[in-house]
């Protein structure tokens, strides 16, 4: 395996870590608001064993890239980059606000990601967009609890997800009985 495709790997991981963090911190949120004490804190305790695991896999990647990537006069690390899903949602909020438009498409989100990661893949951002859209029934193909970001308004088109007026649904892109 090339020295790049372990950082690679590593960025996989880092992503995945932060995910589930995420996944967790929601789930744990929700489980508050529901009066779930018990289950929230074991929600918790989940994420920050998580959280440090993921610090620990950071020192390793880093010491990886000092002693075996990048050799003794590599220069410095470049900073770690946020999780893709991260990125792409702060993407479709800037676009948004720039435009003044509710609405966007994958590809415009992607056009304002590659302005900072140009080696950005498309596939990736499409993914994303597909596993964090809350009334897209693809999403239940994406393994692991998503965040609820996008709202799918018609083929092609997404808005930011708001609660209060597209009501609540599940993990799989269906909606749950509280909208009715």
């Amino acid at each position: 395996m090339a020295k790049n495709e372990i950082n690679t790997a590593f960025d996989i991981l880092l992503d995945e870590f932060a995910g589930m963090v995420d996944s967790l911190n929601e789930e744990g949120a929700e489980a508050l608001r529901s009066g779930h004490y018990e289950k929230a804190t074991r929600l918790i305790e989940h994420a920050t064993r998580l959280t440090e695991f993921r610090i620990r896999l950071t020192q390793f990647r880093r010491e990886w890239q000092t002693q075996f990537a990048g050799g003794p006069g590599a220069g410095p690390l470049p900073p770690m980059r946020p999780p893709w899903r991260t990125i792409i949602y702060q993407a479709a909020q800037a676009l948004l606000t720039r435009s003044g438009k509710d609405t966007f498409t994958p590809s415009e989100v992607y056009r304002e990601v590659a302005k900072t990661y140009p080696d950005f893949n498309r596939g990736t951002n499409n993914d994303q967009i597909l596993a964090c859209c809350v009334n897209c029934d693809s999403r239940r193909h994406y393994p692991g609890r998503k965040p609820d970001y996008y709202y799918h308004v018609a083929r092609g088109l997404y808005r930011l997800y708001d609660p209060d007026t597209d009501g609540l649904w599940d993990q799989e892109g269906n909606p749950l009985a509280a909208n009715a």
